[in-house]
């Protein structure tokens, strides 16, 4: 991860692909020579002939870009790249189990592959520089996922498994919004639709409504707001029972990995937590937060005196010991290049035994630190659950650790809980549909209002 990673031109001169890596944590760009590299918190420092030292944060440096369908008003008709690229092949789905429950899947991914990747006008190429691999062309039209991590970019489809893509040169943020503009304008080129998501999921409005379900109603905010302010509580949350042991505090291995985070993090800064005593005792409830950084997940449980089962991505899964430790402290796989109903399904069976399940309403970590839109279906789930849905708000997180760099620095950290909101059960999808939008912005407006201090 580096700052190329984020600056996919250069915000002096303008160049697009000219920041490249130099040695250490520095970067250039090759056509005016400025070098970048990470200040204190998630500020970048600009130094060019001498000159003193710029320092903006992230977000205004990215301000300075202007917005890719500027810099290629013909990126949705002419061919980009060739771009050198690591690949490698999703293979197989390996069963994530605890205890001889199936917990869900997670993705097993081939060998890398040096390979070069190329954007048509209606299709993605990608050809390896040896013969193990033949060459693979995806049409845009056949998309069904498109994900940025980090410096990876990863693409399903409905023909080829998931293809994840390492960029070695150029930013992978400049690729996935490149890659949406000429998917989007594919789609309507052969009327499937206007795009309404892209992750877990591309979605048109038409593909909303399941089978024997017209489309959602046009929404209505006054009946909306009526319809949740008014409904009791559905089913899915009136018949919760909690077990005794819903309240009791979590187990030895949770216990220690809260101790082991606790300890690391005051080392390296200050952690202030407000409002834990919005977190019910007992019974079900959605803990909903930002993203800002890897450290969020680590942080936010190592206060909370309860179990928190966690929906984590599935390429945590992976590696031997990793796979072993994270379902032993109550993380659940989720598969972010497709609508996972196995996920969906075990954090309603952990809210319907009365546990609390966590989740991370935006999806991604902010590339800039600030909030990004919710997930649809973040709240789809809330809707369907009508547990009372509790917003978690992380400060400070972004500077200790931003998307875009590798490395962590020493700061101050601020966790906030927020009054629990909460909503009807929602069983029929039209119905959640038409109340998502609300919902979400329901939400998203109280984690904005905790990160400003007006709540």
């Amino acid at each position: 991860m580096a700052i190329h990673d984020l600056l996919w031109a250069c915000p002096d001169c303008g160049v697009t692909g000219g920041v490249r890596r130099l040695s250490g944590s520095k970067e250039r760009c090759v056509a005016c020579g400025t070098t970048f590299r990470r200040g204190r918190g998630a500020s970048i420092v600009a130094a060019r002939d001498g000159q003193p030292d710029r320092v903006l944060a992230a977000a205004e440096w990215l301000a300075r870009l202007p917005a890719i369908e500027e810099r290629f008003p013909d990126c949705d008709a002419t061919v980009r790249g060739p771009e050198r690229v690591v690949l490698r092949v999703a293979q197989q789905m390996m069963p994530v189990r605890l205890n001889g429950e199936l917990l869900g899947w997670a993705e097993r991914f081939g060998p890398r592959r040096a390979a070069v990747l190329t954007l048509r006008e209606s299709s993605l190429r990608v050809e390896t520089e040896d013969d193990a691999l033949q060459a693979l062309e995806v049409p845009l039209d056949q998309l069904t996922a498109i994900q940025a991590s980090s410096s990876t970019l990863q693409v399903g489809s409905r023909e080829r498994p998931v293809l994840s893509l390492r960029f070695k040169d150029s930013s992978v943020l400049l690729w996935e919004h490149l890659l949406r503009a000429r998917a989007r304008r594919r789609f309507r080129e052969l009327g499937l639709g206007e795009i309404t998501e892209w992750q877990p999921a591309i979605r048109t409005a038409r593909t909303i409504a399941g089978p024997g379900e017209s489309r959602p109603p046009a929404r209505n905010d006054e009946k909306c707001e009526a319809g949740i302010a008014e409904r009791p509580l559905g089913r899915a949350f009136e018949a919760h029972v909690p077990a005794p042991e819903t309240s009791a505090r979590p187990g030895g291995l949770y216990r220690l990995c809260q101790w082991i985070v606790g300890t690391a993090w005051r080392t390296l800064g200050r952690l202030d937590v407000q409002g834990l005593e919005n977190i019910p005792t007992r019974g079900p409830f959605l803990l909903v937060c930002n993203h800002q950084s890897d450290l969020d997940p680590l942080l936010i449980q190592s206060v909370i005196q309860r179990r928190v089962h966690a929906l984590a991505k599935s390429t945590l899964f992976h590696q031997p010991v990793v796979r072993w430790i994270i379902p032993r402290i109550a993380a659940m796989p989720v598969r972010r290049y497709q609508t996972d109903a196995q996920a969906v399904r075990m954090a309603l069976r952990r809210l319907t035994a009365g546990w609390p399940v966590g989740v991370f309403i935006e999806g991604e970590r902010s590339w800039d630190g600030r909030l990004q839109e919710p997930k649809p279906g973040t709240v789809r789930l809330a809707l369907k659950a009508g547990v009372p849905i509790v917003p978690c708000v992380i400060s400070g997180a972004y500077d200790a650790s931003p998307r875009w760099h590798s490395r962590i620095q020493p700061g101050s950290v601020s966790i906030r809980f927020l009054p629990a909101i909460c909503f009807p059960a929602m069983h029929r999808r039209p119905e959640r549909e038409a109340a998502r939008e609300l919902a979400g912005r329901r939400i998203m407006e109280a984690i904005a209002g905790g990160l400003s201090g007006r709540l």
